[in-house]
């Protein structure tokens, strides 16, 4: 029975122990750019980019039209970072635009968002 007893507490413990290592790296540590239209300002588009950053790493903001000219690059830490952009239709036209977020020391792709077009016009 002590027997019984001990191999139940030994699978318990086991089960614990494992679904705690799952939750560990399931854990997203990569950064998350989410990009949405909060809407105008005098007439012209404004986006909001929200990145959250968990392990705070440098990270790089590049605007570049559809012909891959940057338009706007900026340097970013921190851990909840949140940043509003408002483009000029006059110079922009009708094109679309991309938002990468790279990591600067690695240069790896985190995301890359297509801004609405329609919001645009």
């Amino acid at each position: 029975m002590k027997t019984m007893n001990l191999r139940s507490v030994c699978a318990i413990v086991i089960v614990l122990m494992m679904s705690v290592i799952n939750s560990a790296f399931a854990t997203e540590r990569n950064p998350k750019p989410v990009l949405e239209f909060v809407g105008y300002l005098n007439n012209q588009p404004v986006y909001k980019l929200d990145i959250k950053n968990p392990e705070k790493t440098r990270l790089v903001v590049t605007i570049r039209d559809e012909d891959g000219a940057i338009l706007h690059e900026e340097t970013l830490e921190g851990e909840n970072i949140t940043r509003k952009y408002c483009f000029l239709r006059e110079e922009i036209g009708n094109q679309e635009l991309m938002v990468e977020v790279t990591r600067s020391e690695r240069d790896a792709v985190v995301g890359t968002i297509r801004m609405d077009r329609r919001r645009m016009k």
